[in-house]
């Protein structure tokens, strides 16, 4: 896992992840979350 990490850090390019986070003050549950999805490389699929 490491390694898949370091790949995509080390690499030349635009995309990868996509970050998300909302404070409690501005959720409309009172709670705050962060999330976050990794944009596979294609050439990686089955």
């Amino acid at each position: 896992l490491m390694v898949l990490n370091a790949r995509n850090m080390l690499g030349d390019t635009s995309e990868g992840c996509t970050s998300i986070m909302v404070s409690s003050e501005d959720s409309g549950s009172g709670k705050g979350f962060a999330g976050q999805n990794w944009d596979n490389d294609p050439a990686m699929g089955p």
